[in-house]
């Protein structure tokens, strides 16, 4: 959701490898900030889709995530 409100000098890491509505909700409840980076480890979300509507980088991560503090 792309709003016209002043972003907070903010970056923020989401590592997700699901499609689902937590993620969705988490992507939504994070637009404050002037910087999203999305790390995607073969989610299936409909990335097109959702750059018209939210503000986000996203990364394509090939290999699973088993160390989250490592991907970040």
């Amino acid at each position: 959701m792309k709003n016209n409100f002043q972003l907070l000098p903010l970056s923020i890491v989401m590592l997700t490898n699901r499609c689902d509505q937590i993620f969705l909700s988490a992507l939504k409840s994070v637009q404050f900030a002037s910087q999203i980076i999305i790390v995607d480890n073969h989610s299936q979300n409909p990335w097109p889709q959702l750059k018209k509507q939210y503000n986000f980088e996203l990364i394509n991560y090939p290999q699973a995530i088993t160390d989250f503090s490592q991907a970040r």
